[in-house]
């Protein structure tokens, strides 16, 4: 399973006109990630979704 790549509208105070579509929330882009790096690394989905916790937490592996 593939994620589909995001599209972002615009960036943060760019405009004063609401984006057409709604932010992806964080556990969007938590899933895109982690199912990226996971579509590398087969069989391992606990261990990717950990890793990207600890990197976005700027913690150790």
């Amino acid at each position: 399973m593939t994620a589909a790549p995001l599209e972002f509208t615009s960036t943060p105070g760019s405009s004063s006109e609401p984006a057409s579509r709604p932010s992806p929330t964080f556990a969007q882009l938590f899933d895109a990630i982690a199912g990226n790096v996971a579509s590398v690394v087969h069989g391992k989905r606990d261990a990717v979704e950990l890793a990207v916790m600890c990197l976005l937490a700027e913690g150790h592996l």
